[in-house]
């Protein structure tokens, strides 16, 4: 998952320059996303199901999808993130105690 964040396109317009604010915000998404992930590991949740929300594949075009004049979206990936983890926890627990 790091290489998506790690790797740059020199060709792509706004993969060329990436300013140091948004290198650290996606960073801190990273960092965020390796938190949740750990907790749900923590409490054998596979991350299966957290990739089964279409999460993982948000973060990676995160880089294309954020500007580079707006770091302040940054936020709304790592609200993402917590949204899709409190979800999997939400459908874990219903799982284990047979509510619907």
């Amino acid at each position: 998952m790091y290489g998506w964040v790690l790797q740059q396109n020199a060709y792509h317009d706004v993969d060329t320059f990436v300013p140091l604010e948004k290198q650290m915000g996606m960073l801190d998404v990273m960092l965020t996303l390796y938190d949740e992930g750990k907790s749900l590991v923590e409490r054998s949740i596979p991350l299966s199901q957290l990739s089964a929300t279409g999460l993982f594949d948000r973060l990676i075009r995160m880089k294309y999808d954020l500007p580079n004049d707006r770091p302040e979206k940054i936020a709304e990936f790592k609200k993402d993130i917590l949204d899709c983890v409190a979800r999997v926890f939400a459908e874990q627990h219903m799982d284990q105690h047979g509510e619907s």
